[in-house]
């Protein structure tokens, strides 16, 4: 009967251990993202398209693509140059040995001050004065971010760039968009006054407030000039007062129903375990 006992009081103990690890999981994925990645070059340089870097690894037979500047070509591995300064939309068009067809897109940024607008134009970016050559650009935007916010409250997207572009070789201009729709100058869904927000970034250490920055409250944006990307965030520090905090970070995580159930798994856990342990000392 003590036997049981001990592996009955075992059994609830992993069961809480893998529910805890299934929670916290489920949490993290929930996170919303869009990624774009964006090819930045200037006029005339001649650019390398592969179809194994748009489509998954399929046995391909035919692949067919459209530049977006009323060219096209077909291959697996093509060469294009672009003429005109601006943003075009490469297309392709790719069919697998059994007839299947696929499709992707990828962003081609030509010249300096041509416009990026992200998802919902909650970012404008202009890139200006960067180096002759082909780089990459990655842009990922979040409602959430898995970078500790807890001394502010969040009035807006996560937008986290990376580049080879080499910092300080560069100029871009970024207008962030927050949301006021009723115009009473809160930010929406949140109780922050728009007048105390602004666009902080990440030095991978902490959050640093991003100098000079421009607010306009017609526009609802923050126009900022940069020469480095890393990850950039709308924030409002939380103030304190008699040493208690006076406001409840604001952000989009949701998650109270999950924040409870982790609780509620991890008491159940940690009393499964002494149960345990004292079944076992007897």
């Amino acid at each position: 009967m003590m036997m049981t006992k001990k592996y009955l009081a075992l059994f609830a103990w992993l069961v809480c251990i893998i529910l805890l690890s299934e929670t916290v999981t489920a949490k993290v994925d929930k996170i919303p993202a869009t990624e774009v990645n964006i090819t930045v070059t200037k006029a005339n340089r001649v650019i390398q398209f592969s179809a194994s870097t748009f489509l998954p690894a399929i046995d391909i037979v035919n692949v067919s693509w459209d530049f977006g500047d009323n060219t096209v070509a077909s291959g697996l591995i093509v060469s294009h140059s672009f003429y005109s300064d601006g943003i075009y939309k490469v297309a392709i068009n790719a069919t697998d040995s059994r007839g299947i067809t696929y499709y992707g897109g990828h962003l081609v940024m030509v010249g300096g001050w041509i416009p990026y607008y992200s998802n919902q134009a909650y970012l404008t970016m202009y890139l200006n004065d960067f180096p002759d050559g082909v780089y990459n650009l990655t842009v990922v935007q979040e409602d959430a971010s898995v970078l500790p916010t807890t001394s502010y409250n969040i009035g807006g997207k996560f937008f986290t760039i990376t580049s080879n572009l080499p910092n300080e070789a560069f100029s871009a201009e970024l207008i962030i968009r927050y949301e006021d729709v009723d115009g009473n100058g809160v930010i929406d869904n949140t109780t922050i006054d728009e007048r105390d927000i602004g666009l902080y970034y990440w030095n991978d250490l902490s959050w640093a407030l991003v100098s000079n920055q421009l607010l306009n409250v017609s526009s609802n944006t923050i126009t900022v000039d940069l020469n480095h990307f890393t990850t950039f965030a709308l924030l409002s520090p939380i103030q304190l007062q008699n040493g208690t905090t006076t406001l409840v970070q604001s952000s989009d995580l949701g998650g109270g129903n999950e924040l409870l159930m982790l609780t509620v798994v991890g008491v159940i856990a940690i009393v499964a375990g002494l149960a345990y342990w004292k079944l076992v000392k007897r």
